[in-house]
């Protein structure tokens, strides 16, 4: 994070919450100390206002009236930056977006910075940085199933877990302390049985939340279909959808430029990514297309190569991805046989038999595409974030040190001191002792209005 946006926070901020464009409704939202002048500027109106309590009035600026407006005061600490707070609710169209804007900054406003709002909100502490980081995912979620991760995120559901482990591992930190401190402390020079079985429950908690990580879930899987010419990605592509998107002709090399699509299996998102024929290109323009999708197909989380039953092309050496056969309808038995058996002396493993014309075999690839289970219940809510991750083996590793640094009877103050390492790392991540880097870095990829 810049100094800057650390020494700003007392600045007033303004800022358009809703998506840039036209629209019937548009809010501009204002936070800050000089919320009640700028009511009182552009309502021309000194009227004391009651919080939470919105009413309508004509704004204006240097130029007169120019909008009537639903304005919604919020004071502090009872909004949501925990700061005096105000929205004006008006006609969607930029012209006034802009002309509410203008007047706000011209009686002291500055425009807020990405994520603003929600920093302010974590800094006057109406929220902690899980909380914070799933007013992000909330915005982001492209699917149910991310939506009520982010939900659970932002009700404290993890935060819940985490507070309770630091608590356990501030207990016997303190106990260790006042022993190294005080020697006629009840525990002596050293921790007792019932630390240990704290610790042992701290650690337990942290394996249990590490089992549940599922870091693709708010962010689609890519997915690069691969292969020679007319092998079936297109038809893949549309059988996975439902409907014709992907043009499909006989002819060999259609497929140029690739083509992405977003398929929704059971709240999760998966990008299909298109990519042209494999082959010897006949031309410059279809030597461009194999080589941008075979660009495009290294940066996705999984490539695809589909076989064709009929004509195989077996992948190219050094294939890593899954090799899926298609046209397996065109088959007979013995003939799915031989074509295994060629497989097996080719080295190749086949983990799919696929047809787009009569489906067999769509629906379970696309559930080992996806990947993940579907949610059961709020005690299984997933980490998503590898932050978040990082910290708990972090932690992890600092409660094994302190393990055999009890089992080889090492001074207290080397047992305190990895205790103290699990909670600092565990206690970050829900932004406490965070440096101003990763703030940054968290808050930056907010929009401007939240």
């Amino acid at each position: 994070m810049s100094t800057y946006r650390i020494e700003s926070m007392s600045d007033t901020i303004v800022a358009q919450a809703t998506a840039p464009g036209e629209a019937a409704i548009a809010i501009v939202r204002v936070s800050g100390d000089r919320v009640l002048d700028i009511m009182s500027a552009l309502t021309h109106s000194s009227k004391t206002r009651e919080s939470h309590r919105a009413f309508v009035s004509q704004l204006h600026d240097d130029e007169g009236a120019f909008e009537e407006a639903l304005v919604l005061p919020m004071f502090a600490p009872r909004s949501y930056t925990g700061e005096d707070s105000l929205e004006f609710h008006v006609h969607g169209s930029r012209p006034t977006i802009a002309r509410v804007l203008r007047a706000c900054i011209s009686e002291g406003a500055r425009l807020a910075q990405p994520g603003e709002f929600t920093l302010r909100a974590f800094l006057n502490g109406k929220l902690d940085l899980i909380q914070a980081e799933a007013v992000k995912d909330l915005i982001h979620a492209g699917s149910d199933e991310a939506l009520k991760v982010a939900h659970a995120h932002l009700k404290g559901v993890l935060s819940d877990s985490l507070e309770g482990v630091e608590t356990a591992l501030e207990e016997v930190v303190a106990d260790a302390k006042a022993a190294l401190d005080f020697p006629e402390y009840p525990t002596g020079d050293g921790l007792e049985t019932r630390h240990q079985v704290v610790v042992d429950g701290a650690r337990d908690t942290i394996h249990t939340l590490l089992s549940r990580v599922e870091l693709g879930l708010m962010k689609p899987r890519r997915v690069a279909l691969c292969g020679a010419p007319n092998v079936g990605k297109s038809s893949l592509m549309n059988a996975l959808l439902g409907e014709e998107r992907v043009l499909v002709d006989a002819e060999a090399g259609t497929t140029r430029d690739a083509i992405e699509v977003e398929v929704v299996h059971e709240g999760r998102r998966l990008v299909l990514v298109d990519t042209a024929g494999i082959r010897e290109a006949v031309n410059e323009v279809e030597a461009k297309g194999i080589g941008l999708g075979r660009n495009l197909a290294e940066k996705c989380d999984e490539q695809v190569w589909l076989l064709d039953a009929v004509e195989p092309v077996w992948p190219e050496s050094g294939w890593s991805g899954m090799v899926v056969v298609s046209k397996v309808d065109l088959l007979e038995e013995d003939e799915r046989a031989a074509l295994q058996a060629s497989a097996s002396e080719a080295g190749v493993e086949i983990r799919s038999w696929i047809s787009s014309v009569s489906k067999e075999g769509l629906s379970s690839l696309i559930d080992s595409l996806v990947g993940g289970g579907k949610l059961e219940s709020e005690a299984g809510i997933p980490i998503v974030h590898r932050r978040h991750v990082d910290c708990l083996e972090r932690a992890l590793e600092s409660i094994k040190s302190f393990d055999l640094a009890v089992s080889s009877s090492a001074p207290l103050d080397i047992q305190s001191f990895e205790l103290e390492e699990a909670l600092r790392w565990v206690a970050q991540i829900r932004g406490k002792d965070v440096d101003t880097a990763l703030l940054d870095r968290i808050f930056s990829e907010f929009c401007i209005g939240k």
